[in-house]
């Protein structure tokens, strides 16, 4: 999420929060499996001004088991981080950031999986003045 929904009130500030969340999974055939979660915090100061938050946060997941080849698995996440929507006394996120992420996981052996991935960050810090970001990932998993 945004530095203001990660720490809405500013450093050294004495606060609680409530969390709510709420997570879903289908697999409405073998190989999709469908899913999802959102969540709330409301979060206020403890000691001196009295300020409050509200942040907000979902996502939606695809996954398709034997895609292209048994034992590969195609994913996908589409979303929004952590954002900062109201409360009293803080700054609100102007603009709306959202995470795509796209991953393949592919059986090499019994043993071996390796899963190319990439994550693009629409807005990062929810702000539409910052560029798209784009990051690669390469996990290698072994098995015993």
């Amino acid at each position: 999420g945004s530095g203001s929904a990660n720490n809405p009130f500013g450093a050294g500030v004495v606060a609680e929060a409530s969390n709510y969340g709420l997570e879903a999974t289908l697999q409405p055939t073998k190989n999709i499996t469908v899913g999802g979660w959102g969540g709330y915090t409301a979060a206020s100061t403890l000691a001196g001004t009295s300020k409050s938050g509200e942040i907000w946060y979902w996502a939606g997941t695809l996954g398709i088991k034997d895609f292209g080849k048994e034992g590969n698995t195609l994913g996908l996440i589409f979303g929004q981080p952590p954002k900062l929507t109201g409360g009293k006394g803080i700054t609100r996120d102007a603009n709306t950031s959202y995470h795509l992420e796209g991953l393949y996981k592919m059986k090499l052996s019994d043993n071996i999986l390796v899963t190319p991935g990439v994550l693009v960050i629409f807005n990062p810090e929810h702000n539409d003045k910052n560029s798209t970001e784009y990051v690669g990932t390469l996990r290698t998993t072994f098995t015993f």
